[in-house]
């Protein structure tokens, strides 16, 4: 096994495919011996190959097609629905395609946050209120004032507002913390999912020519149709205009700002002019003090954060290191800094103990590690003695 981070299901993709080498056919029969999970998901992956005769990996033209279909139908997949509690990661696929810049998705280095330890999901409002939504076991309704009324589940915030002409139109902010993900429904029917480490500031009451929200971190805007009243997402350094559409807006770094559009059309541009429009498929990525860069992205690996899973393919440890840090609140540290660049493959998911995905990495890779408090040290394995 070479030091890329392949892992357990890509040695049973390549034997599935027929090019494994010996030595790793060896290693696989043997863990597919003695573990019955791993014998349990092979067969599933066998099912889904067979099913789908997907025929040789080596035919570049369709890797693209082959990672997203085989990685959506193992999620549907019931078999792998009963079988994922006890498996501790999903390998990502032998197939030699790149998420598209999927360097932008996640930032290197410890973020700035002002919330560490404190874990709970609020709403400050405009009038300096502060309200608590963590903890919430079912439907909760709440007046905030005498024309509007909050609705709070353990998953999200909608509201009402029973006058528009006399809600009020200070801002909001919601602030999800480390470790939590949360969604909110704005006044005129817009969905917003919002990333751990991310606030949303927002009124109860848009104004009459147009809709602007503020975002600090991460979210997924999924917005109400309405040409009169353009939708706006202000950031740090562009501002996001649109008239009802699906698109994703990363603003955790400190230095650039990614827009990816879903659906729909949209305008980003600029505190200083520039601007670019974007079609469905298409990815803005603005650098400060060098402007945009437009590409495409990997649809399914972009908003899976909203399922509570992160993919990798042959990511770099330190790009994997914040989304760590903002799913579980640790932080990553090498005793050996060669480790930041090790290159990994496989999913992260943020309803599993962080020592599942750490066990993994190491079982694969043999990468050693150590949990102290909030902390992840990783090592590389030292040799063992020989008899």
């Amino acid at each position: 096994m070479t030091d890329e981070g392949m892992n357990i299901e890509q040695l049973m993709l390549e034997k599935l495919t027929g090019v494994i080498d010996t030595k790793d056919e060896q290693l696989l029969d043997e863990l597919l011996r003695k573990d019955e999970v791993y014998r349990s998901r092979y067969k599933a992956l066998q099912e889904i190959y067979e099913k789908d005769r997907m025929g040789r990996f080596s035919d570049k033209s369709h890797t693209n097609h082959v990672w997203t279909n085989l990685r959506r139908q193992l999620e549907k997949s019931q078999l792998f629905r009963k079988k994922r509690r006890r498996i501790r990661l999903i390998a990502a696929i032998t197939v030699p395609v790149a998420l598209l810049m999927v360097g932008y998705f996640f930032y290197v280095g410890k973020p700035s946050d002002k919330r560490l330890g404190d874990n709970t999901i609020r709403l400050q409002l405009g009038n300096g209120e502060s309200i608590v939504l963590s903890g919430q076991t079912d439907s909760t309704q709440r007046d905030v004032s005498s024309q509007v009324e909050l609705n709070m589940t353990p998953h999200g915030l909608s509201y009402l507002v029973k006058n528009k002409d006399k809600a009020s139109t200070q801002l909001n902010t919601l602030e999800v913390p480390l470790t939590k993900t949360y969604q909110v429904v704005l006044s005129d029917g817009t969905e917003v999912w919002l990333n751990a480490n991310s606030d949303l500031k927002f009124p109860f009451a848009f104004s009459d020519s147009t809709r602007e929200v503020y975002l600090n971190g991460e979210a997924y805007f999924k917005v109400a149709k309405d040409t009169r009243h353009p939708f706006i997402v202000h950031t740090a350094f562009t501002d996001i205009r649109d008239l009802g559409t699906e698109f994703n807006v990363n603003a955790y770094n400190t230095s650039s700002i990614t827009t990816s559009l879903i659906e729909g059309l949209v305008l980003t541009s600029t505190k200083d002019g520039f601007a670019k429009k974007l079609v469905p498929g298409q990815q803005a990525v603005f650098y400060k003090g060098k402007g945009f860069k437009v590409g495409g992205f990997d649809r399914d690996s972009l908003i899976s954060w909203r399922s509570g899973i992160y993919y990798f393919n042959h990511v770099p440890l330190e790009q994997i290191r914040p989304v760590i840090y903002r799913w579980f609140g640790k932080e990553l540290l090498y005793n050996n800094p060669g480790l930041a660049a090790y290159s990994f493959s496989g999913a992260l998911f943020k309803n599993k103990p962080i020592k599942e995905f750490l066990d993994n990495l190491s079982i694969t890779s043999g990468i050693e590690y150590q949990l102290k408090d909030e902390k992840i040290y990783l090592d590389t394995a030292k040799p063992r003695p020989s008899n």
